[in-house]
Formats: structure tokens, C-alpha cells, sequence
């Protein structure tokens, strides 16, 4: 028995560093998007949807590294779709590193506060909600590729599949050890 909680205590020490890890390691990898309105208007709001579609469509085949290359082509798409619905805004497009002072949840996961590199698409004057996901890495695919703020994610995460593993493993475990005592 004393072998079984020293193993317990081992894998608890190990997922408390694999999730340090993996939190540290989140920051540095993913990437966010956020699509922002002009206003909050209900035809404001649509167009941002209607933008946030067109490019994330356009970055279905793009690399997290030439991210950076395909900005130009980015703002193009967006200011294109604008012009389709009569708006002449323009469309500002950045990528940088942005800190974001809250830890947001979302499906049962978070992303901590911190600091992450950002796409970040300005329509207009920006003063309205934006839309925002995770662009990198991709999570699932479609002009709903993101895990989202504003709709129903669905995400997996390797690491919390890898701790209900761990924790099946370890009630197999016990379960055996107790049935050898009988």
C-alpha cells in the first residue's frame, strides 16, 4: 500500500507540472483572433460576422508562420466583403502581442490570463463587441473554426484528456489493490 500512494503521490506531482507546462506552453502557442465592429449596431455587429467569415475562410490554408505575409491579402478580403454591403469603413489588421487581464473559460477550459500573439481585425472606429477565437492551433474546422465566445464551442484538449486517463487508471488501480486484500 505504501508503494500504491508513493505512485499516487508521483503521478500527482507529474500532472501538477505537466499542467504548469501546458499552461506556459499555451501562452507562447496559441494564437487569438478577434474581430472587432464599428459599433454595436445590429447592421454593424452583422458585418463583422460576415468578415470574420470571409477570413477565417482565407486562413483555412494559411501556417501560423506566414500568418504575418498574408495580412495585406487579410485586410483586402475584409474591406471586400465591407464594400459587397454598401459600407465604406475602413479595416485595420494587426498582429502582435496583446495582454488580456482576465482568465477566460470556455467548455470547461481555459485560457488564463496573459499575454498571446493576436490577429486583431478593426472595423471602422471599433467601439463595438468584438468577436473573438483561437486561430492557433487549429481546434476544428469550417467558418466556425474557433473556439468562440459567442457560440457553443466544442473542444478537446489533450491534456485534460490525458489527466481522465490518468484518473481512470488510478481508480483501476485502487480497485485492484483493494480486491488483493480481500
Amino acid at each position: 500500500m505504501k508503494k500504491l500512494k508513493c505512485l499516487l503521490l508521483a503521478a500527482v506531482c507529474f500532472f501538477a507540472g505537466s499542467f504548469a507546462a501546458c499552461r506556459l506552453t499555451l501562452r507562447q502557442d496559441l494564437v487569438r483572433i478577434h474581430v472587432v465592429a464599428n459599433s454595436d449596431g445590429e447592421r454593424d455587429q452583422s458585418l463583422k460576422l460576415r468578415v470574420r467569415d470571409a477570413v477565417l475562410a482565407e486562413l483555412e490554408n494559411v501556417s501560423r508562420e506566414d500568418l504575418e505575409a498574408a495580412l495585406t491579402g487579410l485586410r483586402e478580403t475584409a474591406q471586400t466583403v465591407l464594400r459587397r454591403n454598401g459600407d465604406d469603413s475602413a479595416v485595420a489588421v494587426s498582429l502582435g502581442r496583446e495582454r488580456f487581464a482576465k482568465t477566460t473559460s470556455i467548455d470547461g477550459v481555459s485560457l488564463p490570463a496573459g499575454s498571446y500573439e493576436t490577429l486583431r481585425l478593426t472595423i471602422g472606429d471599433g467601439a463595438g463587441r468584438n468577436w473573438w477565437g483561437v486561430l492557433f492551433p487549429k481546434l476544428s474546422y469550417g467558418s466556425q473554426s474557433c473556439l468562440e465566445s459567442d457560440t457553443q464551442p466544442r473542444l478537446r484538449s489533450y491534456f485534460l484528456e490525458k489527466l481522465e486517463s490518468a484518473r481512470q487508471w488510478v481508480e483501476e488501480t485502487l480497485t485492484q489493490a483493494r480486491a488483493a486484500r480481500r
